[in-house]
This record gives structure tokens, sequence and C-alpha cells, in this order.
């Protein structure tokens, strides 16, 4: 059965609860067998204006890849995002990041995600389950956090339960 990694993020409205709702969606799609610890993250690029919290986690579905984005996608619009600018503010983002070691590219969907390698914000959940993950490259997730240029970018969230962001 196929298995995903998925990188979760959000910077919207109750951020810590829109991550566990999406994860009880994505349990709905198959099983959550791990998932990482909530991070806090600075904004990529300009037009985000509030810190995300990001999550990693691993999904077996019997989804197909194409099938599986069409889900995220649906859940994304259930949760209220709006796709209005790029790389704007996000009640929810779901994004394939693995799937079975193996490798997509079409303009659709790419697996590897292609920007993984960059974000801070994806490498270092991700590490924390699974840092000995070898890419398409041959290179482990540990690896590729060692390239990243700013890593302190991205912190353990510790919040109490209670925290309403």
């Amino acid at each position: 059965m196929p298995e995903y990694w998925l990188s979760l993020g959000s910077n919207l409205g109750n951020r810590k609860t829109n991550l566990f709702r999406a994860l009880k969606q994505l349990n709905s799609l198959g099983t959550v067998l791990k998932r990482s610890s909530v991070y806090e993250t600075k904004p990529v690029g300009t037009a985000a204006r509030h810190n995300f919290l990001n999550m990693a986690c691993k999904l077996r579905t019997q989804l197909q890849p194409f099938r599986l984005l069409r889900k995220l996608k649906q859940i994304e619009t259930e949760f209220g995002r709006i796709r209005t600018e790029r790389w704007g503010n996000r009640i929810i983002d779901l994004d394939i990041i693995y799937w079975n070691g193996k490798e997509l590219h079409t303009n659709i969907l790419t697996i590897p995600h292609h920007l993984m390698e960059n974000r801070a914000f994806v490498l270092i959940p991700l590490a924390e389950c699974c840092a000995d993950l070898i890419n398409h490259q041959g290179k482990s997730i540990k690896e590729l956090m060692g390239k990243l240029s700013d890593p302190n970018d991205v912190r353990l969230y510790k919040r109490s339960e209670n925290s309403q962001t």
C-alpha cells in the first residue's frame, strides 16, 4: 500500500487546531502512521504576514498520487483556504513530499516536492520522524538539513494546549 510523507502548515486562525483537524481528515483517507511535533516558522516569501505552524506526517493510503492530491486540495477547500496569492496566508496547506521512494514529474505534481530541499519548515519536522530517509539523489534528510541557509527560523512550538494560536 502506498505511503506518503506530507507537510502540513497553517498561519491563520487557530493554527494548532487547524493542523490537528487536518490530521484527523488525513486519517479518513488512510492511516497516519507517524507525525512530528509542531514547529513555528517564519513565512517564506513576502505575501504571508503571520508565522506558520508546521508539521510532517506519514500517511498510508490506497490512494495513488493524483487522487491523493485531489483529496488534499479538497480538504484545504473545506477548511476555507482561498488561493489568491502565491506564498500567501493559509488556513491550511497540505503538500506531498515523498511517495514510497518513487519519483513523479508532471506539470500538476512533482514528487519529491521540488522545493523541499531549501525549506527548513519541511526538513526539520521530517528529520524528527525520518532523518535517515533517502531522497532520489541518495541524500538523507539529515544531509539536506546541513545545507540549509537558516534553520534557526524553525523552532519547536511550545505553547500550552489551551493556546488559541
